[in-house]
């Protein structure tokens, strides 16, 4: 609700959306569960309501008639049946994390924390140095697709900064179909740079067994993007210089589609 205004998302709207659907005894709509899906069920309203409303069982009754009678679109179904059947790595606990690694997983090969060592790693990225308001204005001052940035301030339990104060920024996938994972980590990474140049720095080898070649070209495939970065080279000019390889790959990926 903070993050994208609409009252639905809050506790009362919900709870507005499960009442007029459970007593009325209409099936679900798209809308309905939407809104009850991006509940977290970390149940804080709970110990805040002044009118001590049992939100849990209600989104839990809420829930199971969703499921009686609302048909999720295909790509959604079967992306929960996937997740049903396969969990994801320890270091990529939800769906949301796996969205935005493509990109973030490039902040190994950097001296910030990639959020390794909290619950949300690749969601949550920054650094001791770091302000996480300052970080999450300027990102969401970029106007980067499908994504919106909450200041987050975090304790790394393990790898880097283990038990140091980290301001960053959590990113929240807003757009699925429009985020960029790569072109919001160059992004990021840019971002973090300008900030405070003289404490940004590139992880040192060795990295995944290479001893010699620094871990941001392993990560990035070539020495062009570090270079860049080094140059300021805006990452929208970063981005663009990928487009010709980017339509030609396309090309040759469409003779091997089955759908």
């Amino acid at each position: 609700y903070v993050l994208l205004g609409d009252e639905l998302d809050s506790p009362r709207g919900r709870i507005y959306l499960i009442k007029e659907m459970l007593e009325r005894g209409k099936a679900a709509t798209a809308t309905v569960a939407t809104h009850i899906d991006r509940c977290l069920s970390c149940l804080a309203c709970m110990t805040t309501c002044p009118s001590s409303v049992d939100y849990m069982h209600l989104v839990d009754h809420a829930r199971a008639h969703i499921e009686a009678t609302f048909r999720r679109p295909l790509a959604e179904r079967a992306l929960r049946a996937l997740l049903a059947w396969v969990l994801p790595s320890p270091n990529l606990p939800t769906l949301d994390s796996a969205v935005v690694y493509p990109g973030m997983v490039l902040l190994e090969g950097t001296n910030l924390s990639e959020g390794r060592g909290t619950t949300r790693p690749f969601e949550i990225a920054g650094a001791p140095w770091l302000d996480a308001h300052r970080l999450a204005a300027a990102m969401n001052g970029l106007g980067l697709p499908g994504a919106w940035f909450r200041p987050a301030e975090f304790q790394p339990t393990f790898q880097k900064h283990a038990g140091e104060a980290c301001g960053g920024c959590q990113i929240h996938v807003t757009d699925r179909a429009a985020f960029r994972p790569v072109l919001t980590a160059v992004a990021f990474l840019q971002t973090c740079r300008r900030l405070d140049p003289e404490r940004f720095a590139w992880r040192e080898p060795p990295y995944e067994y290479e001893a010699v070649i620094p871990p941001i070209d392993i990560l990035s495939g070539s020495d062009a993007l570090r270079r860049a970065l080094d140059d300021d080279v805006p990452h929208a000019a970063i981005a663009e210089a990928w487009t010709v390889e980017l339509d030609g790959f396309r090309g040759l990926r469409d003779r091997y589609l089955s759908y």
